[in-house]
This record gives C-alpha cells, structure tokens and sequence, in this order.
C-alpha cells in the first residue's frame, strides 16, 4: 500500500510540474504583445477585403446579383438556365490537363473520376439543382471559401509558426537550453510548450474568424441560403482555364452538401491544417535551435509543395501524387469537396492530403525528438 501510495503521489506531482509548466508558458505567451498587434492586424486586413476598387463593401457584387426571390422566370431573363445538362466533363477532362499526355494508366484513372464526376452530376435531384433562394448571393462562394478562407489559413499558419518557435527557443534566447534540456523530464517540457503555443495561437486565430465572420455575416446576409445547396444553377461561377478565358462553371460537390454543411467542413479541414502546422513547426523548431533557420525551411518546403502542387507535369502519374500536398490544398480552398484538376478531382483528396501529412509530421517529431545542445 505504501508503494502504491508513493506511486500515485509520484504521479500526481509529476502531472503538477507539467500544469505548472503549461501554466508559465501560456503566461510567457499571453505577455508577448506581438500576438495582439498580429491579431489586429489581420482583423484589420480582412476587413480590407471586404472592399471593392470602389471601396464599397461587396457593392459591385451585390449589383450583379440584383434579382427577385423566387422568381424563376426572372432568373432565366438573366441567362440562368440547368448548367448541370449541359455539361460535359469530357471537355472540362481535356481541358484540364493542360495539353500534357499521359501514361495509359494515368489517363484511365483520370478518366474514371470524371466519370464519377458526371455520374453525380446526372443524379442531382431538382431541389438540389434549383436552390433559387440565391437571391443577391451571386459570387460570393469564391469570395468567402476561396479569398476570406484562403487568408485565415494563411494567417493562422503565421500566427501558429511564430508562436510555436518563440515558446520552444525561448530557452535559446536566454541561454537556459542547456538546463533543460541535459534531463530526460526536461525534454518532455518541449511537448507542453508546443502543445502550449499551439493552443494559444489556435485560440488567437478563433478570435480573428469569429470577428471577421460576425462582421462579415452582419454585412452580407446568408440567412436565407444556409439550407440551400452548394450545387446549383444560381451558384455557378466564373473560372478561368488555362489563364485564356472564363468559363462559366457550375460547382459539384462530391456527396449533396448545403452551404452550412460546407461551411463547418471547410472551418474542419482548416483545423486540421492549423493542426499539421503545428506539428511541422514544432518538429523543425524541436531540431534546430535557430529561429531564422527554421523560418527560412518553413518557407523554402511549402515554397517547394506550391511548385510541386502547380507548376511541376509529367508525364506519369507523379505529378498527381506531388499534388497531394496542404499547399496545393489551401490554394484551392474555394473548391476543396468538388472537383478543381484531374489531379485532386477525386471524392478523398482532402482527407486522404491532411492524413498523409499529419502522420508524416506526426512522425517527423518522433524522428527529430532529440537535438544537440
């Protein structure tokens, strides 16, 4: 009894000295004024964006969408008519490939997503197809899940790097390191400072959605369209192919999905960037002790996933396999669950990209878990 005693007492300090450690970082953290001016900024930029040339919010959108509310009729005056008959994805196929020929194998694959593309094009039901409480709503997809999305990943990735890197050198910059980490405890410390720099930062990059969004909602109503689906006649869009010209293009989302169910998927797939964002920055920070060195890898790796994800074809299926990278992911975010190009138009690309980069950071960490001092 005594020895279970001793145990559990054990046990119990040891996850105290590990609060307390939580607790100290998350103060060090809370105290460093560069978050808030981060965090204002970015409230600040995203605002911006709300602008047009003009310096209207969304005015010039909110023109071109100047229709009646359930008035068919007033929608097909308005060159509205069922895009989804008149598609054909063997012509988006050839058209997205660039021109580039492929391997036999490669070209059946491709093939046989779009395909299923059509497939779930043609089982579209008419309440799917013809959600007509779009009114005034025309354009905004792009701009919130392509733009306003696009900017909080990239500003939470920021937030999280700078965190993650200032709470895991923090002995660097004060020539403690070698205190902490010569005991096989102390380099246990590196997993509560990451896991608190992550939760603080995530916690920061909330504040600038839910502000950015509650301004943003108060702006632009969307009260009408939350039950609406995503895949509809009066949601289809302008996109550019090949940098020529502008196709007007309706989307497709693998499975039925209304605007409020894509919403909360796309707020979980940026959760789960902001997740491998911590991983990643944390392992790197956890190898090397250079704050400038660690940034410029950072850099210089997605830098590399970007070329990878969008200037990089073969002729074999490697090009597809270099695009499954949170890169090209984020670039895409205002087609992330419906198809974009032959190389992620499959109905798991978006799983399947964070899966695979989450394990290979996951275990990076393990790899790396030990630095010099």
């Amino acid at each position: 009894m005594i020895y279970k005693g001793g145990s559990s007492n054990k046990k119990l300090s040891r996850a105290g000295f590990y609060w307390n450690i939580l607790s100290m970082e998350l103060g060090k953290l809370c105290r460093m004024p560069l978050f808030y001016v981060l965090v204002l900024m970015f409230i600040v930029f995203n605002l911006y964006l709300f602008r047009d040339g003009k310096g209207c919010f969304l005015n010039a959108i909110q023109k071109e969408a100047a229709l009646v509310q359930d008035n068919s009729e007033v929608f097909r005056g308005n060159n509205f008519y069922d895009y989804y008959e008149e598609l054909n994805t063997k012509e988006l196929q050839k058209d997205a490939k660039r021109g580039v020929l492929f391997d036999a194998q490669t070209e059946k694959w491709i093939a046989a997503n779009y395909e299923k593309l059509e497939h779930r094009a043609e089982q579209m039901g008419e309440k799917e197809k013809n959600s007509v409480s779009f009114t005034g709503m025309y354009g905004l997809h792009q701009f919130l899940f392509g733009n306003l999305f696009l900017f909080f990943i990239l500003e939470g990735m920021m937030m999280i790097a700078v965190a993650v890197i200032y709470s895991m050198h923090f002995e660097v910059f004060y020539d403690t390191e070698d205190v902490v980490a010569v005991s096989k405890m102390g380099k246990r410390v590196f997993r509560v400072k990451l896991l608190a720099a992550g939760g603080f930062a995530i916690a920061l990059n909330l504040v600038v959605i839910l502000v950015s969004l509650v301004i943003y909602f108060g702006v632009i109503d969307y009260s009408s369209i939350w039950n609406s689906y995503v895949s509809s006649n009066y949601n289809v869009e302008k996109r550019t192919v090949n940098d020529l010209y502008l196709l007007v293009y309706p989307y497709i989302t693998w499975i039925p999905m209304t605007i409020r169910q894509y919403f909360w998927a796309c707020m979980g797939i940026v959760f789960l960037l902001y997740l491998f964002m911590i991983q990643f920055t944390g392992m790197l920070a956890q190898h090397w002790k250079n704050s400038i060195l660690v940034l410029s890898v950072i850099l210089i790796i997605f830098f590399l996933m970007y070329l990878c994800g969008n200037h990089i074809l073969g002729s074999s299926g490697l090009e597809y396999v270099l695009k499954c990278n949170p890169i090209h992911l984020i670039m895409k975010s205002g087609y992330w669950f419906m198809d974009y190009a032959p190389g992620d138009t499959y109905p798991a690309y978006e799983m399947v990209t964070m899966a695979v980069w989450l394990v290979v950071s996951g275990v990076g960490m393990k790899m790396w878990r030990h630095r010099d001092i």
